[in-house]
């Protein structure tokens, strides 16, 4: 018990830091205001992130619309990392015997319980080949859906070297197209690749044929443009959406060159149509960068935040990745 006290104590603004939102209503790739949000530890591409996640029913969202796991699954995974921190304190420094004694308990406690130590070991990954087998399950009834569907694989798979295939009889880890609950606009995918489930995207009539190719994007592992740790020099965000989970930054895996705001993956300054005030302006590095990327997307698409096509970038960061494998 005490050793529940004592992480509870120490660790409790990164454990059950749910928060008020206040900002304005979001349209696409969004989480409600109401959601809880909650700070925690997790594993990213081999790496450990602090990062805030939104429990939308039963899953842990980032970025509105990036699924990381369950929220059970998460908030395991991120006790289990925090005791692992703790095994990592240097006991010298301490005079007090009761605090080492905690620290033991700490470490027998992730030592003798498997689901812990194995949650330590758990991270969403790359595909591990460029091939990917996926499957449209029967939840999708749809026609124009199923279109959409088809017409975003074709898009990633002429543009990149990531070959999307129709999924073989029996073939496990492959990526799922569901059915998402609701007559509104959901939708999301689980982030990159999961060794235990393979990867989904859930999504329903509602989504635009943009966000279909936006969130096979996250699918293969990639992150939102605008959470990235240089986005500053190029995006002037408002506090609103400083404060969102929407746009806290985030690292990912590999880097791009430079910053891309003509990417597939970057959100529009307005959230939704009705919105009366940009989630962000562009800097004057940012307004260089969009006239330098802009020549490149189609007629009609030259916007940040556009969800017609992938960008040259897109298709250089997609292909460095994914070409080794």
């Amino acid at each position: 018990m005490r050793i529940f006290v004592y992480l509870l104590l120490l660790f409790a603004p990164y454990l059950v830091a749910a928060q008020e939102a206040t900002e304005p209503e979001f349209g696409n790739e969004a989480v409600s205001p109401e959601d809880d949000t909650y700070r925690v530890l997790v594993n990213l591409f081999d790496g450990w992130q602090l990062i805030n996640y939104a429990k939308v029913g039963q899953n842990a969202v980032v970025g509105g619309d990036m699924v990381l796991g369950t929220h059970a699954e998460i908030q395991e995974q991120n006790l289990a990392n925090l005791l692992t921190l703790l095994g990592e304190v240097d006991r010298s420094g301490f005079t007090d015997g009761d605090t080492g004694s905690l620290l033991d308990d700490a470490m027998r406690l992730l030592e003798n319980t498997p689901d812990f130590k194995a949650a330590t070991q758990k991270s969403t990954q790359l595909w591990p080949s460029k091939r990917i087998p996926y499957v449209v399950a029967a939840s999708i009834t749809d026609d124009e859906l199923k279109g959409k569907i088809q017409t975003a694989i074709n898009l990633w798979n002429t543009m990149t070297i990531i070959e999307l295939v129709p999924a073989s009889a029996g073939e496990r880890n492959v990526l799922v197209f569901e059915d998402a609950a609701g007559d509104g606009w959901v939708c999301q995918a689980w982030l990159g690749y999961y060794s235990s489930r393979g990867g989904q995207i859930e999504i329903n009539p509602a989504c635009s044929q943009g966000a279909v190719i936006h969130e096979i994007g996250h699918a293969l592992g990639i992150m939102h443009e605008h959470s990235r740790f240089d986005r500053e020099q190029f995006i002037a965000t408002r506090p609103f959406a400083e404060s969102s989970p929407n746009y806290q930054t985030i690292g990912a895996v590999g880097s791009r060159t430079t910053y891309d705001l003509c990417s597939v993956m970057h959100y529009s300054n307005r959230q939704a149509a009705a919105d009366q005030v940009p989630w962000f302006e562009l800097t004057e590095a940012g307004r260089a960068n969009f006239n330098s990327c802009k020549a490149a997307l189609p007629p009609g698409c030259r916007q940040v935040g556009q969800r017609c096509t992938l960008s040259p970038a897109d298709v250089a960061f997609i292909n460095a990745v994914y070409r080794d494998r």
